[in-house]
């Protein structure tokens, strides 16, 4: 019996030595055929161009081995607009097919990791969207968004790390907000999907914000979602956020803001959200009046409501106020 236990490990150590190393072989091959085929690669981004409606550029492609999966990868990718302009950048893109799929003769990539992407968000007065380019309205532009969409549900895993967000809003001023995404990782479940990211805040608006969220509802259909998330912000800063709505010469700083949101979503939208604030020190000047506090706390409830919203304050406490 352990002869047998013995044979069967060492055929299994065998089997698995040897889808490695043909998976080494394998990757050589391609990446000699991608440097000897120099149209290979503008052909697969002349394929990308059709599905973005959009010209898209490709640096580089080569194909690796995540433990049994294998995995095509995709460097230097910039997406232009129709006048020649660029609106988007990747480093990196990754696609990946997972052993469960590959066992079951399925080879459409299940999982998508992206890095170092830096896109544009722009809201104007009317509150249209363009993302990289696409704005709705645009009937190829939003028919090729939806696809990208769409494409996003036969995922079962997306990542995105090391990107920047511009979103350009007149709430922000003339000056965009730029976001650093840190981690983003979205993964499906049999009802819906989970997400869980980390952003980087711009130095004068705050430090760190996470959020956890288990969503039911399909990934690329908003109006579907159902579920709860939790977020917490680190080092907000609360000048930079107001300053479009204060007094000329009106100053507000606080030491150790912090934030933790908690809330349910429905029909893709915020329906309740439970939000608590703690400062250390506190400081508001304006004209050389000055109003201080040595810690402060609110904590407030929204509600969303089919006339608008409502807002309860529940705690408002200023400590050592001067």
């Amino acid at each position: 019996m352990e002869r047998v236990k013995r044979r069967w490990w060492t055929w299994g150590v065998s089997l698995i030595a040897l889808v490695v190393i043909a998976g080494a072989v394998l990757s050589g091959a391609f990446q000699l055929a991608v440097l000897t085929v120099p149209s290979y690669r503008e052909q697969l981004a002349d394929w990308v161009s059709g599905v973005a409606g959009r010209p898209v550029q490709i640096g580089g492609i080569s194909l690796a081995w995540r433990g049994l999966a294998p995995r095509l990868e995709l460097n230097d990718i910039t997406l232009y607009s129709t006048d020649g302009s660029e609106e988007l950048r990747l480093e990196r893109l990754s696609l990946g097919i997972g052993l469960r799929r590959l066992l079951a003769g399925e080879f459409l990539p299940s999982h998508l990791e992206i890095s170092g992407i830096r896109v544009t968000a722009e809201v104007d007065a009317q509150g249209r969207l363009r993302i990289a380019g696409f704005e709705p309205g645009e009937t190829q532009q939003a028919a090729s968004h939806e696809q990208w969409l769409d494409g996003l549900e036969r995922f079962e895993h997306v990542a995105i790390e090391g990107s920047e967000l511009r979103i350009a809003h007149h709430a922000f001023g003339p000056t965009p907000l730029n976001v650093r995404i840190e981690a983003l990782d979205l993964d499906k479940t049999a009802s819906g999907f989970e997400l869980a990211g980390e952003l980087r805040l711009p130095a004068d608006r705050g430090g760190v914000f996470t959020i956890e969220a288990r969503i039911d509802g399909a990934v690329a259909q908003f109006s579907s979602w159902r579920g709860r998330f939790e977020a917490n912000i680190q080092g907000l800063r609360p000048q930079g956020w107001l300053r479009p709505y204060l007094l000329p010469g009106t100053q507000i700083l606080a030491q150790e803001l912090e934030a933790h949101i908690s809330g349910e979503i429905e029909r893709g939208h915020i329906a309740h959200a439970h939000v608590e604030l703690n400062t250390g020190a506190l400081v508001l000047a304006r004209a050389g009046v000055l109003s201080s506090a040595l810690r402060s706390a609110a904590v407030f409830d929204y509600t969303r409501t089919p006339q608008g919203w409502h807002i309860d304050v529940t705690e408002l406490d200023f400590d050592g106020e001067s």
